[in-house]
């Protein structure tokens, strides 16, 4: 019956009249903006899906998702110790600004006191300002980062002066494509298309976005006509939704779903090397992903083919529990041992599923989990407090790690791995030199090889567990055309949303 009931919602909202042009494109999300200033958000993954429509990145990205030019071009100096950043031409804010080499030295140090930002640009030294078109970047050393990470949100000086930092916050302008209309706090986002966009004006004039945490709602909205296009969608109703008719657009993204460990405390288990490899070999990592998420996922042993530093002779870890039972007597834990086991809640669709069927793995050879989900706030707030004292730490969980599909590995292994990182309980001296002499490598070739070395060091000491890499779904109606750009992260860029 429930099925039947699906497929009559389906026709009916497939066969739903053409988009009307005074109807809003109703997108629905589950990332929700902590923040409608960009340049203060400490979480990407959340405000970047539905903000990066307002306010841009000073880098661009092409069709491959590499860095490119967009609002600015940029040339690096022979010895790589600086970048000359000039303006595009004619480019505007919504306020009617124009945009100028000022912006991007007022976005920098409206930005300096972001810990996200401070860590993407740890290398850099300062910012000057060279003339009305150009703005310098000096760096301590060299950075091949710099660009990829595209970290720099633009936002406008003259528009800040002007109407002063609470209003400034409260109805953000930025050079995007549409400009913000109405914002309902854990609800909506109302859009309407900026015509002077430097990119042109967009094909669909009003947008309205929605947050719903819950991947069965945001699927239900989607086949009574309440959505037109979905994000996140749930790996177990792709399949059946094609069967009805809507489109699919997939896309390999980062995170790596893994289990993670804080191995610096002496007085946890976990601290063990055969503990960890141990609780490797208890998981089906492959089974979970065919079971659960009917195949859908990848599930790769460290970097994804097609990046700098893939390695192929690292191999995923093998199931096979007596192994694992064996390994955990030896560490002295024949009779297993409890462990909490956190995962993120509100961020990424599959994270409580994975926990609970990692869980039953576990038990399975004698640790016994304490399953808890928390939200995405608190535990950024722990992580940040953990990496100050790694060694005080007792965590372990499953979470949502910028590895796989990162378009330059070395930020992923810098971010999340190197001891310099704020969120990082990582503590290994010989893998910090490896990103260290990575991040200053230009050369393709010698960089590759010592992303290697780092990813074989991470992989050979069990501190990260992959069960599987996530793919990006957008669902759709069949009237509409998206094809999602590559990114680092998960985003819903309008402007390439064609409506028939």
């Amino acid at each position: 019956m429930r099925f039947l009931v699906a497929m009559a919602l389906s026709v009916l909202a497939l066969a739903a009249p053409a988009f009307a042009a005074d109807k809003p494109l109703v997108i629905v999300m589950n990332h929700e903006p902590e923040t409608l200033d960009a340049t203060k958000a400490i979480n990407g993954v959340l405000t970047m899906p539905s903000m990066i429509n307002i306010e841009e990145d000073l880098i661009g990205v092409d069709a491959a998702g590499n860095p490119a030019p967009g609002l600015a071009t940029w040339k690096i100096a022979p010895d790589g110790m600086s970048i000359d950043v000039t303006v595009r031409p004619g480019v505007k804010f919504q306020s009617g600004d124009p945009f100028t080499a000022r912006d991007i030295v007022f976005s920098h140090e409206r930005m300096a006191s972001n810990p996200i930002y401070k860590s993407a640009t740890r290398g850099l030294d300062h910012v000057a300002l060279v003339d009305d078109q150009t703005a310098r970047f000096y760096f301590k050393h060299p950075d091949v980062t710099f660009l990829v990470r595209r970290a720099l949100i633009i936002v406008s000086k003259a528009y800040h002066d002007r109407v002063g930092e609470a209003e400034f916050v409260k109805h953000p302008v930025g050079t995007g494509p549409y400009k913000l209309v109405k914002y309902q706090p854990a609800q909506a986002m109302e859009l309407e298309a900026f015509d002077g966009y430097w990119g042109g004006a967009p094909s669909v004039k009003h947008v309205r976005l929605e947050f719903v945490n819950e991947g069965t709602t945001r699927v239900a909205k989607l086949r009574s006509g309440e959505a037109d296009i979905i994000l996140n969608t749930p790996y177990t109703d792709v399949e059946q939704l094609k069967g009805e008719g809507f489109k699919m657009a997939m896309l390999d993204v980062t995170p790596t779903t893994s289990v993670g460990f804080i191995k610096e405390n002496p007085h946890v288990p976990w601290h063990d090397i055969r503990v960890r490899e141990g609780v490797a070999h208890a998981i089906d990592a492959d089974a979970i992903v065919k079971g659960l998420f009917r195949g859908i996922p990848k599930h790769y042993a460290g970097f994804a083919p097609g990046q700098i530093g893939y390695d192929p002779s690292l191999k995923n870890y093998t199931y096979d529990p007596a192994l694992a039972k064996k390994l955990l007597a030896e560490a002295g834990f024949a009779g297993g041992f409890k462990m909490p086991l956190t995962y993120w809640i509100g961020e990424d669709y599959g994270m409580r599923e994975t926990a609970e069927a990692v869980a039953l793995y576990l038990k399975a050879v004698g640790i016994e989990c304490a399953v808890q989900g928390m939200e995405v706030p608190k535990m950024v707030q722990i992580m940040r407090k953990n990496a100050k004292h790694p060694e005080l730490a007792d965590t372990a969980g499953i979470g949502p790690t910028p590895y796989a599909n990162y378009y330059e590995p070395i930020v992923a292994l810098n971010f999340v791995f190197a001891s310099s990182s704020p969120f990082s309980t990582y503590r290994n001296p010989a893998f910090d030199k490896l990103v260290g002499e990575a991040i200053e490598t230009f050369d393709v070739p010698k960089r590759a090889a010592l992303v290697r070395q780092a990813g074989r060091i991470l992989h050979d000491d069990y501190v990260m567990i992959p069960i599987w890499n996530g793919v990006a779904v957008y669902a759709m109606k069949k009237n509409i055309d998206f094809r999602p750009t590559p990114h680092q992260l998960m985003r819903m860029e309008v402007k390439d949303v064609t409506v028939h």
